[in-house]
C-alpha cells in the first residue's frame, strides 16, 4: 500500500471507475460528502492538484500547497502564459497547458519534494498518527447510476 493518499473530490457523474483498482484513492463521494465536507478536505490537505474548477479556490485563497492544470484566463495571451497571482507561494502553481500523465507525474514529484511535510503533519497534529485510515467512516459502497 502507497503512503500518499489521494482523496479524488468529483461529482459521482465524473467518478473514473479505473481508479478504484488503486488502494491509496479515495473517492470523496463514496462518504457522501457535500462542498462544505469537500472543501475542509481540501483545506486540510497536504496539496491540491486538479483543473479550475470552484473547490481549487479553498486551495487558491487557503494557502494551500497547489498544482492547477489547464488554468485559463482572458487576459491568458497577452500575459505570456506565465501570470501567476501575486499571493502565491513557490509551492503554489498555475499550469497554462492541458496536463498529461508525464505532466501530473512531474509537477507532482516536484512540489512534493518541496512540501514541509513534517510542519504540516504538526499544523494538523498528526506527529502521533503512523498511519490514516478510513474505515471507521461509513462508506456507501459502489456508486450505481440511480444513485445519481
Amino acid at each position: 500500500m502507497s503512503a500518499v493518499k489521494i482523496i479524488v473530490i468529483r461529482t459521482r457523474q465524473e467518478i473514473d471507475p479505473s481508479f478504484r483498482k488503486f488502494d491509496n484513492v479515495i473517492f470523496s463521494k463514496d462518504y457522501n460528502t457535500n462542498i462544505e465536507q469537500d472543501c475542509a478536505l481540501i483545506q486540510s490537505s497536504l496539496m491540491f492538484m486538479g483543473g479550475p474548477s470552484g473547490p481549487n479556490l479553498m486551495a487558491i485563497y487557503g494557502g494551500v500547497p497547489y498544482l492547477i492544470f489547464n488554468f485559463q484566463m482572458s487576459f491568458e495571451y497577452a500575459a505570456g502564459r506565465t501570470f501567476q497571482w501575486p499571493w502565491q507561494s513557490p509551492l503554489q502553481k498555475l499550469i497554462w497547458k492541458r496536463e498529461t500523465a508525464s505532466s501530473l507525474a512531474d509537477e507532482f514529484t516536484c512540489l512534493m519534494g518541496k512540501i514541509d511535510l513534517s510542519g504540516w503533519r504538526k499544523r494538523h497534529d498528526l506527529n502521533s498518527v503512523k498511519h490514516l485510515n478510513f474505515p471507521k467512516l461509513k462508506r456507501v459502497g459502489r456508486v450505481r447510476p440511480e444513485d445519481w
